[in-house]
């Protein structure tokens, strides 16, 4: 290093230190005389001194609280089945919908598509299907909204909990 970019590195470094917000630092570069910088360089070193003391207490503080783990495992044979809800998020079944249901295509001209595959996901398009769909199944008896709906025969293929079967009870 050449003595003008020594020069240049000590006039930063002066500078950052003169006007850092670091307590302390700024007012020993700031001292007018030597008892003054004297003074706040051993605070400086007390306060930092300190500093490092409380740190390392609370470390050890820290690695020394006590602390006790149980784990007990318990095999529950007699466990009850939990309750469990399938939903699918398809409110008709399309195949239904094209055979036994056809008269609604004309309500429905997205059945054309493969569910899905052209349609694009923005709330607008969502919207329109949603309300569509509410206008055609609202021609629809009440029984045949449920059997046009998705069965818990066809979306559970099966069941098994405590290695025996389960059904839809």
């Amino acid at each position: 290093m050449s003595y003008c970019q020594k020069a240049s590195l000590r006039r930063i470094c002066r500078e950052t230190l003169t006007h850092t917000t670091a307590h302390g630092i700024s007012s020993i570069l700031r001292s007018k005389s030597t008892f003054q910088k004297n003074c706040w360089i051993v605070f400086v070193i007390f306060v930092i001194t300190c500093m490092l003391w409380q740190c390392s207490e609370l470390i050890i503080a820290f690695f020394q609280y006590p602390s006790q783990e149980r784990i007990t495992l318990v095999n529950n044979s007699k466990l009850k089945f939990p309750a469990v809800t399938l939903c699918n998020l398809n409110r008709v079944r399309k195949s239904l919908l094209n055979s036994k249901y056809s008269f609604l295509k004309k309500e429905l001209p997205f059945l054309d598509n493969d569910f899905g595959s052209n349609l694009t996901r923005d709330t607008e398009n969502d919207h329109e299907y949603s309300y569509s769909l509410d206008y055609a199944l609202s021609k629809l008896s009440i029984e045949n909204q449920a059997e046009a709906g998705h069965q818990l025969e066809d979306m559970l293929l099966s069941c098994k909990f405590h290695g025996s079967r389960c059904d839809k009870r």
